[in-house]
This record gives structure tokens, sequence and C-alpha cells, in this order.
């Protein structure tokens, strides 16, 4: 019965082509595993050698000699009769043999025969339970290995191990086929993430195909560093406040070599979960997504960041009302920058707003209480560091603020 239900739970593979030979290979091991028979297909171990029954009748020749050992006189008289008798042709005469029974045997040959008998049993018992183990995993390689492949690998003469050899030679990929093809696997494991709602079923793909490509010593792997950048850049998109924090936080294991893709795997799990919430839409980074490093700053500035422009804007509209038509520009632009911080992600930052809006670049504009975070400080200056571009675009809209802000003051003390 346990046999039965090895061979019927593992009917959900079929080998017809290479691209199957993973799957059937891996439950083709552990059904002969579970079988007992895995060395011997491996060739660790040889074939069993169908046990020979003891024959009775052996044990009683053996005692008969023995009874014969104590009659020399009667052999030497006979051995004399037969010398001298004359060579005249006799007739022959046919011996009947008597039936030998267990009771005819000596005791030392009834205690070597038993012996020999219950040695018999116990291996006659071995050889059938390996010939069981043969017959159904052939009956399990008949049933998931498509005919094609049966008739050029399975010879019905052959054994079990010179099926699987013929199997893995003719079906297996080779190992630079492999390869590429996990290559291929891993670039579209890897494509990046754009929807919130597929975040965990990308994740799991991402995770199987990382075990394959590790099993599979894929060159990838073994460098921390290219696969934890390819993995942040794919789902910067839909975690932007989380993966600048999250990077600086694992630099160190990664630089060492020390970081699991599993243990990434399930803190991006964690935190997506807090960024869907139970809607299953995206919603504000819950307190505690990024780590204790900076967990209670970040919900204070993404709070405060857009109230802190609008801020700015009743500051302004507590002196006289020179120009309205400056002032509801200002308005205007104040509102914009305040919408887009929900749309678009800070180049500098990775926060959600825009970085016209970022108190990390244009610091006049934050409020008093605002107290920048370090950690967001590196991120922001290795923005810049990166993208020279930027860096000359930050620096032009600075001067310019700091120009309009000047302007701005002229004109509230001339009034």
């Amino acid at each position: 019965m346990a046999t039965k239900d090895l061979t019927s739970a593992d009917n959900n593979v079929f080998l017809n082509t290479p691209h199957e030979w993973e799957n059937w290979n891996t439950q083709f091991q552990g059904l002969a595993v579970s079988l007992s028979i895995w060395d011997l297909i491996e060739g660790a171990e040889v074939p069993l050698t169908k046990p020979v029954m003891p024959h009775i009748s052996s044990y009683h020749k053996q005692s008969a000699r023995e009874e014969r050992e104590g009659t020399v006189t009667r052999t030497q008289a006979s051995a004399t009769v037969s010398s001298t008798q004359d060579s005249e042709p006799q007739e022959s005469q046919s011996i009947v043999q008597p039936v030998v029974t267990f009771a005819n045997l000596s005791a030392n040959n009834q205690k070597a025969f038993q012996f020999d008998l219950n040695m018999y049993q116990e291996l006659k018992k071995e050889y059938n339970a390996e010939v069981n183990s043969i017959r159904t995993l052939k009956d399990w390689i008949r049933k998931t290995v498509a005919p094609n492949y049966q008739q050029t690998c399975c010879k019905p003469a052959e054994s079990i191990k010179e099926w699987y050899e013929n199997l893995k030679e003719n079906v297996q990929f080779s190992n630079k086929e492999i390869k590429a093809e996990l290559r291929s696997k891993y670039k579209l494991a890897i494509k990046p993430l754009t929807k919130p709602k597929d975040a965990l079923n990308w994740i799991m793909r991402w995770e199987q195909t990382m075990a394959l490509a590790q099993d599979k010593n894929l060159p990838v792997t073994k460098d921390h560093e290219e696969w934890f950048d390819d993995f942040m850049d794919a789902v910067v998109s839909v975690l932007p406040n989380w993966v600048p924090g999250y990077r600086l936080v694992k630099m160190t294991d990664v630089n060492e070599n020390r970081l699991s893709y599993r243990t990434i795997a399930n803190d991006f799990r964690q935190a997506v979960r807090q960024y869907l919430g139970s809607t299953g839409t995206p919603s504000k980074i819950a307190k505690g997504s990024f780590g204790p490093a900076y967990a209670d700053q970040i919900a204070n500035e993404n709070a405060g960041m857009d109230a802190s422009t609008k801020g700015d804007i009743k500051v302004r509209e507590k002196g006289k009302k020179r120009d309205s038509t400056n002032k509801r520009k200002r308005l205007h632009d104040s509102s914009q920058d305040s919408s887009e911080g929900f749309r678009t992600v800070c180049k500098a930052c990775g926060q959600r707003h825009s970085h016209l809006a970022c108190w990390y670049l244009f610091p006049s504009r934050a409020p008093r209480r605002f107290k920048e975070n370090p950690v967001f400080r590196r991120v922001v200056d290795q923005a810049l560091k990166d993208d020279p571009t930027f860096a000359e675009e930050v620096e032009r809209l600075r001067k310019q603020k700091d120009t309009s802000a000047g302007t701005i003051r002229q004109r509230d003390d001339q009034d």
C-alpha cells in the first residue's frame, strides 16, 4: 500500500521535453530514495544476487563420508578384492539411492543445514524487496516518460541504472544550456515590478529563480552586490521610500557577501504588506517599515513635507498683498507641488514628493522643527554625486529660490 501511494502521488510530472527534466528528476530521485535503491542507481551498490536454496542431499553425502572414515579395514578389504578380481566384463547394476530426510543427517549436519536455510530465507527477503522496488520504479517511469524516450532509453532487458543513465544522457540539457536557460529566467525575474498588487507573486517567482540559480552555481549569485542591486532596481517603483534606507542598512552585509536572498525576500514581503495594508491598494508607509534607525523620522517627514510649502505661503499672506497675480501663482505652484508629491518619487531621497519640495535639497524651505536624518542625508549626497546633471539643476534652483526669497523680503521691508 505504501509503494502504491508513493507512485500515485508523483503522477503530476511528465517527461516530454528537456524542459521537464529538472522536475521529473527531482521526483525520480525522491522515489528512488524512498524505495532504498538510489545507491544502486548511482552505482554505489551492486544488485543483489538471487540466493540458492540449500539441498539436504549434499549434507547427507557429507554424513556418509564421516561414517566411512571409521571403517578403514572394510574399505581396504574391498579395495583388495577389487584389485584381484578378473577383468571379465560384468553387468552393470543400478544403485537405488535412499530418500534423504532431515532425520538421516548427523547432529552436526542438521545444525549446518538449519543455519544455511535461515540465511537463505533472509537473503531471499532482501532480494525480493529489491526486485519489487525496481519493478515499482520502472512502472513509474513507464507512466511518466514520453513513449519516444522509452523506446530509445528504456530497453526491457536493461537495468534500472541503465534506464536512468540513458534518460539523463538523451533528455537532460547540457550544463551550458541549463545556465543559458537560468540566465533567461533570472532576467525575467528581475523585470521591474510596476503594480503593487503583483508584488507577492513577483517575489515568490524571484525567490524560486534565485534558489535554482544558486543550486546551479550561476555566476550572478556569487556576486552579492550585483544581484542585490538588480533586486533594488526592480522594486524601487513600488517601494521608493523603502529602497534607499534598506540599501544603506544592508550595505555592509552585501559588501561582505553574507546577505541571504531569502532574508531580502521576507523583508520585502513585510514591507509590501505594510505598504498595501488590508485594502490591496497603495497607502502611506507604516511606521517601522524601514527599520529602527530612521522609522520615526520618516513618518514626520512624509506628513509634513507638503504642509511646509503651504505654511510658507500662509506666512507670506500675512504681509500686505501688493501683487495678487504673483500670490495666486505661488498658491497654484504650491498646490501643484503638493499633488505631485503623491504621484512622483524624489530623485534625491526616494520619498513620495517632487524633488522641488525636498527639504534635503532645499533646506531653506524646511520648517524650524525639521531635523535631518543622517541616513537620508547620505542618500541625497550620493544621488547628487552620481548624477552631475541633476546636481547642476539643483544648484541652479537653489540660486533661483534664494533670489526669489530675497526679492520677497525686500518688498516686505518696503511695505
